[in-house]
């Protein structure tokens, strides 16, 4: 207890032993410090019931029983709720939002204060376009559990669709805050500050993601792209190249591996790099327009059509420019 006095553990135990010495005030006393530090620790009230019952104190220690078995009814509901809980957030990772929303109603019926299951509709909603419910859900999970980062971030992203970007930037600052070593949030905090225009900043916040979280491709690419807005394209391209090391078969590393070396004027290298991207995603416009760009760029006008005409099939927005 002297190394640890916020242990709850620590005072149980003492308080049990100090209990078997016949010390029962110093043990009330101990278990009291226990259920303080820690309210639905069972073990500490019913050994607090036992010895009041011991002194003749029937009522109260009637009452520390009630109040057992309200706990145990109530660890009950929250692992019938959890259970509901962690199959709506499987539905919403294989995009079924509509069966993630059936789940946490079940789970409400269980525990109708649960964060967890108004973060989950927050996102179910956000998942269907309902921007105005994925809000208000996000809200009431923070209102129960304010320091809840990952609601924190979700209602940030919900904001900056509303277009309320300084708010949004706040509940991203708020969430590292809380969670200064959660990736995902200094991720969203370098997205919001990129848009902004703070693209210095943006990058320290992508660095830090990648720092705490090293195979976070998003943060990665986010990071070379960044510092291609800086005007950086030899550090933009060393940090493609390093990702492509890692990541060989993922198609957007090279996309944008090319349009680093395109903007530093390496025709070549960038037609090289959007092919393999092709060679990993064929179905690419973006990679198929970029190609186009890097062979006019070189000259080849007729293969250059050729990739053109390839994007705007697969996408009718990429016109030939």
């Amino acid at each position: 207890v002297r190394i640890s006095p916020n242990d709850a553990d620590a005072h149980y135990n003492l308080g049990i032993v100090l209990k078997s010495e016949g010390k029962v005030d110093a043990a009330l006393k101990e278990l009291d410090e226990a259920l303080r530090l820690k309210p639905d620790f069972e073990q500490a009230r019913y050994n607090r019931a036992m010895i009041i019952r011991s002194r003749g104190q029937q009522s109260q220690a009637k009452k520390e029983m009630q109040e057992i078995a309200g706990l145990s009814e109530f660890r009950s509901k929250v692992a019938q709720a959890k259970h509901f809980t962690l199959s709506a957030a499987d539905e919403l990772k294989n995009g079924k939002p509509d069966k993630a929303l059936a789940d946490v109603a079940s789970a409400l019926e269980y525990w109708k204060e649960n964060p967890a299951a108004y973060y989950l509709k927050g996102l179910a909603f956000e998942q269907k376009g309902n921007v105005a419910e994925a809000r208000a859900n996000l809200e009431k999970a923070l209102d129960l559990k304010p320091d809840y980062p990952e609601a924190l971030i979700g209602l940030g992203r919900v904001l900056w669709e509303l277009g309320e970007r300084q708010e949004a930037l706040r509940e991203f600052d708020k969430a590292v805050a809380v969670a200064p070593d959660l990736a995902e949030a200094h991720y969203n905090r370098g997205l919001a500050q990129a848009w902004l225009g703070d693209a210095t900043s943006a990058a320290a916040e992508f660095r830090t993601a990648l720092a705490l979280k090293p195979d976070y491709v998003d943060a990665g690419i986010n990071l070379g792209l960044t510092l291609m807005q800086m005007r950086k394209a030899e550090e933009a391209i060393r940090q493609f190249k390093s990702m492509a090391k890692t990541f060989p078969d993922n198609a957007g590393v090279q996309n944008n591996l090319g349009l680093a070396l395109l903007e530093q004027g390496n025709v070549t290298g960038a037609a090289e790099a959007f092919r393999q991207s092709l060679r990993l995603d064929p179905k690419s416009a973006e990679a198929h327009y970029n190609l186009a760009l890097a062979l006019r760029k070189k000259g080849e006008g007729e293969a250059a059509a050729a990739e053109f005409k390839r994007a705007q099939a697969l996408n009718p927005a990429l016109a030939p420019p």
